[in-house]
């Protein structure tokens, strides 16, 4: 993410991206969308939605160039789920992590109300941003189609990823480093 700092007004109407030491590495013309960003982040005890688990989702509300608003939830895994034995694997070789996500866990019905409470907060439409995008849009869909009334995030979603990808010049067909960055 680009930090606040890291812009610098070249004129009432446009800014430049500056790296840490000061090198121009773009510029734009801010406009006031009628969108909010929800940058957001799930942990999950598998793989699949609906089959296992979301354990705990966090999620960073954003406009063009500030940030609005944090939050997070822990989630009780939902009647019926079933942990993944590799990734029950994996959370067993960082202990302290998968305490944090599933310390305090709600109902998925209160956690998810909650967050659409968040949501809803904000003016504007509700963008879903991820990291990988269609990897953490399917876990929240199914738990708001699946414990709330109503829809939060509809069919505005931004890859992360891809946006930067395009945006450097990067290989989108990979997501190794070496490919990403040209070596």
């Amino acid at each position: 993410m680009i930090k606040s700092e890291q812009f610098s007004e070249l004129s009432s109407n446009q800014l430049s991206i500056v790296d840490d030491k000061g090198n121009l590495i773009g510029e734009f013309e801010p406009s006031v969308s009628s969108h909010t960003w929800f940058v957001v982040d799930g942990e999950m005890n598998g793989k699949i939605a609906g089959i296992n688990a979301l354990l705990s989702v966090g999620v960073t509300a954003c406009s063009e160039l500030e940030i609005l608003g944090k939050f997070e939830v822990n989630i009780k895994p939902f009647h019926g789920s079933v942990e993944d034995p590799e990734t029950m694997a994996w959370w067993a070789t960082i202990p302290e992590q998968y305490e944090y996500v599933t310390r305090n866990a709600l109902p998925p019905s209160v956690a998810m109300r909650r967050f659409a409470d968040f949501v809803k907060g904000f003016s504007g439409e509700p963008v879903f941003v991820g990291c990988p995008m269609g990897f953490d849009f399917s876990w929240v869909d199914w738990y708001q189609k699946m414990f709330l009334p109503e829809v939060i995030f509809n069919d505005y979603c931004f890859d992360l990823v891809t946006a930067v990808h395009i945006v450097y010049g990067f290989d989108v067909t990979s997501r190794s480093p070496e490919a990403t960055l040209n070596l």
